[in-house]
């Protein structure tokens, strides 16, 4: 079960991910929003945790910077499920951009499953699948060839 306090944070022997007293806020001044203020928080290994909270809470970069937390262990192999699937477009891209470092920057290999043309058009390989058959592959796929490949749909 994940570990979360107000102020301290306790380390389980289990923890997956453990964030201590993250803070992150985005533009400056007057203009100025924080959208995390010292969170700690651990997530147990084999554990499934739901983080819930309104809109502008923080839930998200929340979950970008466990994702940069999680890689910085440099797993061999990533699996992600529809990694942008229920984030607004800007964190969807922050996510896209750290799977993509994984590959580039620590030679890591990620492997995606995705309905969206844009996400998939950063990967080096799309593998397309139709009634559980491989029916095309397209190297260094765009937006538009992958668009294209499934009938027009973006």
């Amino acid at each position: 079960m994940p570990v979360a306090t107000l102020g301290r944070l306790v380390i389980m022997d289990d923890s997956a991910v453990v964030l201590e007293g993250v803070t992150r806020s985005y533009g400056g001044g007057a203009t100025e929003v924080v959208a995390l203020h010292q969170v700690s928080v651990g997530f147990a290994r084999g554990g499934f945790t739901a983080v819930m909270g309104p809109s502008g809470s923080g839930k998200s970069t929340l979950l970008r910077v466990a994702i940069a937390r999680a890689l910085l262990a440099r797993p061999e192999v990533l699996f992600a499920d529809e990694p942008t699937g229920a984030l607004d477009r800007g964190t969807g891209r922050g996510v896209l951009t750290l799977l993509r470092e994984a590959v580039d920057e620590f030679g890591q290999t990620v492997v995606m499953v995705t309905h969206d043309p844009e996400a998939a058009a950063q990967a080096d390989t799309a593998l397309f699948l139709t009634d559980g058959r491989i029916v095309d592959v397209l190297d260094g796929p765009s937006v538009e060839q992958i668009g294209i490949r499934l009938g027009g749909r973006r």
